[in-house]
């Protein structure tokens, strides 16, 4: 948490001597993920399914330079896989939604209209549900997925790194419209009892006017 902590510090800190390329973003976009289950549950990898999910929230871009800025970003979003019928797991076609509180801090840099983005991630889950199909024997089931340190609970907490780029594209002078893609590693096992990393891919199309000044700076 400390080092979670330090980091939004910085970028607070450093965002005073911030003036180019400064944007405020609605998000609203589409993201389908997939977990992934490691070396040990390997033989999973072939009943694996996207889960379609949304993204919704707020992005902060500061700029340091013409060619370089910083980005972070707050958002609700939604993450999970599917298994699809006859997997090892319980035989069932079963869904897995899990719902979170995420904020990505990542460094951002220009070539042209082009731009790379990297950076960590941390999230909260802040709930979540299984839901297993019907089958001709047993009806459609849905479990609240509980979160501590038991083998049928998962971790609260999550953290991984996001990747990928984007273009930007002036809109009427002074907006600005920006299509983005990224891809989320997950770096925590959110499992007590097996491997179980979130993977998700963002959709990311944002229309914004630049700010006039930076809001963190000293008057």
């Amino acid at each position: 948490m400390k080092k979670q902590l330090f980091t939004i510090a910085l970028f607070l800190l450093a965002s005073t001597a911030f003036a180019q390329k400064t944007y405020l973003d609605i998000l609203a976009n589409y993201s389908p993920s997939t977990f992934y289950y490691g070396n040990s549950n390997s033989e999973l990898k072939d009943y694996r399914e996207n889960l379609k999910g949304i993204q919704a929230g707020l992005s902060f871009q500061a700029g340091i330079t013409e060619n370089f800025t910083l980005v972070s970003e707050l958002y609700y979003m939604q993450k999970g896989s599917k298994l699809k019928a006859d997997n090892p797991v319980n035989g069932v076609k079963t869904k897995t939604r899990l719902h979170l509180i995420e904020m990505p801090v990542l460094a951002r840099l220009y070539l042209g209209k082009f731009y790379l983005n990297a950076g960590p991630s941390i999230a909260y889950q802040t709930g979540g549900k299984v839901t297993l199909s019907p089958t001709e024997t047993s009806p459609e089931t849905k479990t609240k997925i509980q979160f501590g340190n038991g083998d049928d609970e998962y971790k609260r907490w999550d953290a991984g790194v996001e990747f990928g780029g984007g273009y930007e594209l002036p809109f009427k002078k002074t907006m600005r419209v920006t299509f983005d893609v990224r891809y989320h590693v997950g770096l925590v096992n959110i499992s007590n009892v097996s491997e179980v990393y979130n993977r998700s891919l963002l959709f990311n199309v944002m229309i914004s006017k630049p700010w006039k000044t930076n809001p963190f700076a000293k008057k």
